[in-house]
């Protein structure tokens, strides 16, 4: 993607056992270096995750996530996030690292 620009997407995710389409986009990429993706449509008020990647030496790359998110539903959306939104962000987020250092070692 050229730095800058932005790409829309949907993709099927299942949250609380019900499928949905989660419309989403790429923005504010910068080549090799960054880039942001942002939830339009699905199951939280807002999505904002931000990738950064920091080369090591030649061969090796460092990821870093930033993820600022709101859930619906206001207080209930709160006292569910323990005991729902937390364990399956951790095991999104688990299971990413794991396929990266298979792929990547």
């Amino acid at each position: 993607m050229p730095s800058g620009g932005s790409r829309r997407f949907q993709f099927p995710q299942r949250f609380l056992e019900v499928g949905l389409d989660v419309i989403g986009g790429l923005f504010h990429g910068e080549a090799r270096a960054a880039f942001v993706d942002e939830l339009r449509i699905g199951p939280y008020r807002i999505w904002h995750h931000e990738h950064h990647f920091r080369p090591i030496g030649t061969d090796q790359t460092e990821i870093h996530d930033r993820v600022t998110y709101v859930l619906p539903f206001g207080p209930l959306g709160n006292l569910l996030h323990p005991f729902l939104v937390k364990p399956q962000l951790s095991k999104i987020f688990a299971y990413r690292e794991k396929v990266e250092r298979e792929l990547f070692g």
